[in-house]
């Protein structure tokens, strides 16, 4: 039952669309079909209409008639496709011609019940010589066009050529190795050259133009006109042939007379050598193939017997070029000889070569002054350098930090003197205005230090420049009255504020302070001031070392000075740190510096002798006697001269103490508890 209502169903369908053709309903049109051009994408489009209306099955055969369809190629078939027509019948079709040729185009509509078909011709690759116009002694590129439209995979090419005329290499160039590269080569002696090309990449849409062989015109040839002819077979990766083409070129050799060979030869030359101070030890070996072949063409015109104004500075030019490079081969010479050194012969390979290596009679100097001089032969030793500027600057870099890690302050300004061109130290400026005890104050302060690295070294200088350079204060204390305003330096220009504000979240007494009775009430008065702050909620850590931003810290809040919206500049402060307005207030009121080269000295521990120095600033004490005693402390020539004033003000006025009876230990770093204990005498003894 199922099989006949369709079969009623298909015969009430036919019937219909005969009456409505009848009636005019559905309107037929004759079938077409069209070809468009290649298109920037490679594409051709087939379109047109079918007469039987829309809804009806279409199919397309496309076949390249230039094709062996006996072949094993699919019989010639390019494309097959099929779709449903639209309005009017209408259809459409894009393909991709793979290769040059005739091809044939059938289209079925309405499964077959109509047929269409056409034809349309897509140009073959071919290959043309390249016209030249050349002179005796050379060069000429045979050139290949190919056209677009094939499909090629590789090409097989066979120059035929005059001996007598052209020589040719077997080391073909490719200008176009983006799309080929050269499979093989070969020349033979009769006149002709078999080279084939293996495609990389499809060819661009657009012509494209590949160099394939060099040829060189031999000299003394006359002028006149010269052919080559080339045969090309392109195939596809079938192994089909797309085409197979032979072209002639004409080459005109043109008549050159000696003189403007001569000029062109020196021109040549004056190009093939760069300006002369652009040759180092990196293009070395490019600029002396360079120069070789500039002197070979300047000899070559100078044979010529043309006057030597006709090279304008073309000679001089090359001379100083053949010179540094020279010169730049003594120091390659001097580099092999460091590279194969060993440890007994590295000292004379650098003393005898230290003008390749940039090395002075002052730098090996201070390298005798070592104790262990290992340390920097074994950083240059058993290695292979490339040039002599980086052999040179290990060794220089090495020396350097060596010298600073042994050498005694005594010994400083040599040592500077010989390596500030590594060291890279401002010794004008403000540390050319210190006196020679000043100066003697900064070679102590960087001598026998291990630095890490010379960026550490400079820190460290710039820090002891700006330490060294402190105002001495005036003697004026008075024990009795608390002490007498005079400014250290900038000096602080307000009256101390004490900061009074106990914290309401203050737990009275830490739990590890019970040990250090001597600091124990130092430390909890200021934590109850708001002062200063423990560790933790419970522990203080009275024995760590403190840093300068702490130290900042707790003399604004003892002067209660601090700024929240208090700004500075200092390179090594960032805007959004803990510490930035407090060091920011301290700076504005002329409590405390940076340590030079715009650092304030974030993170580094603070001495006790500095901490002196800036409590003195912070709270302008003085000292009244112009000798204070100071036998008591054997270390006492150990403190620094810019802080002996402030230590002796500090001892004065029962401030500090020693370490002992006998010991101050001035540039030993201070600890929390230390600090606590200075800022509460200062406080207690009335001088806040």
């Amino acid at each position: 039952m199922f099989y006949k209502s369709i079969k009623k169903s298909l015969a009430f369908l036919i019937c219909l669309a005969l009456v409505l053709v009848q009636m005019g309903v559905l309107v037929s049109a004759a079938g077409s079909i069209n070809v468009s051009d290649i298109d920037t994408n490679g594409l051709i489009t087939i379109s047109g209409n079918i007469s039987s209306g829309v809804g009806k099955p279409v199919s397309i055969v496309v076949r390249n008639s230039s094709v062996d369809s006996n072949s094993d190629r699919l019989g010639g078939i390019r494309m097959s496709d099929s779709c449903i027509s639209g309005e009017n019948g209408s259809y459409s079709f894009r393909l991709r011609p793979t290769d040059g040729g005739t091809y044939t185009v059938k289209v079925d509509g309405n499964n077959g019940v109509e047929k269409l078909a056409t034809s349309f011709v897509v140009a073959s690759p071919i290959v043309k010589v390249a016209d030249s116009v050349d002179s005796p002694g050379e060069s000429s590129c045979i050139q290949a066009s190919l056209n677009k439209g094939g499909n090629i995979d590789t090409i097989e090419l066979t120059f035929s050529y005059d001996p007598n005329v052209f020589t040719a290499s077997e080391s073909s160039s490719i200008a176009g190795s983006e799309y080929f590269e050269v499979k093989s080569s070969q020349v033979n002696a009769s006149g002709s050259v078999t080279c084939t090309l293996k495609k990389k990449k499809s060819l661009p849409l657009e012509k494209m133009t590949v160099c394939l062989v060099d040829f060189d015109i031999k000299a003394g040839i006359p002028y006149g006109n010269y052919t080559v002819s080339v045969t090309a077979a392109a195939k596809d990766k079938y192994g089909f042939s797309t085409s197979v083409t032979t072209e002639n070129g004409t080459f005109t050799i043109q008549e050159v007379s000696p003189k403007t060979e001569a000029r062109q030869a020196a021109l040549d030359a004056l190009k093939l050598v760069k300006a002369v101070e652009n040759i180092t030890y990196d293009n070395y070996a490019s600029e002396l193939a360079a120069t070789e072949n500039a002197r070979t063409k300047l000899d070559y015109a100078l044979s010529l017997n043309i006057k030597k104004a006709d090279f304008a500075n073309y000679p001089s030019v090359l001379e100083q070029a053949e010179a540094k490079l020279a010169e730049l081969k003594l120091g390659l010479d001097a580099l092999a000889l460091l590279n194969g050194a060993t440890s007994e012969t590295i000292d004379g390979i650098l003393k005898n070569n230290k003008e390749y290596f940039g090395v002075t009679e002052e730098m090996l100097a201070v390298y005798g002054m070592l104790e262990n001089s290992a340390a920097v032969r074994d950083e240059i030793v058993n290695k292979s350098f490339t040039t002599p500027v980086i052999a040179g600057d290990t060794f220089k870099e090495k020396l350097a930090l060596e010298a600073m890690r042994q050498i005694n302050w005594p010994s400083m300004p040599t040592v500077l003197s010989a390596l500030n061109s590594v060291l890279e130290l401002d010794l004008g400026g403000a540390f050319a205005q210190l006196s020679e005890e000043q100066k003697s104050e900064v070679y102590r302060s960087i001598a026998k230090t291990d630095y890490a690295t010379l960026d550490a070294l400079k820190i460290s200088f710039g820090q002891a420049v700006t330490q060294a350079g402190i105002i001495t204060p005036t003697w004026n204390y008075n024990n009795n009255s608390g002490g007498s305003v005079s400014v250290m330096g900038s000096g602080v220009t307000t009256a101390p504020i004490p900061n009074n504000e106990i914290p309401s979240d203050y737990a009275k007494g830490f739990l590890d302070t019970d040990d250090i009775e001597w600091a124990k009430e130092a430390i909890d008065y200021l934590a109850e001031k708001g002062i200063l702050n423990g560790k933790s909620e419970s522990m203080f850590a009275p024995n760590d070392t403190i840093t300068r931003e702490e130290f900042a810290k707790i003399i604004v809040c003892a002067l209660g000075i601090y700024d929240e919206n208090a700004t500075t500049d200092f390179g090594d402060v960032d805007a959004g740190a803990w510490y930035s307005s407090y060091i920011a207030s301290a700076v504005s009121h002329g409590i405390i510096n940076g340590v030079g080269d715009s650092l304030f000295g974030v993170g580094q521990e603070i001495s006790r002798q500095d901490m002196a120095v800036m409590i003195c600033r912070a709270y302008n004490i003085t000292l009244q006697e112009e000798n204070p005693s100071n036998a008591s402390f054997d270390d006492w020539n150990e403190i620094s001269d810019y802080a002996q004033s402030s230590i002796a003000a500090m001892i004065e006025s029962g401030v500090i103490n020693g370490v002992s009876e006998t010991e101050l230990a001035p540039k030993a770093t201070a600890t929390r508890a230390q600090a606590a204990v200075m800022i509460y005498k200062v406080i207690q003894n009335g001088v806040a």
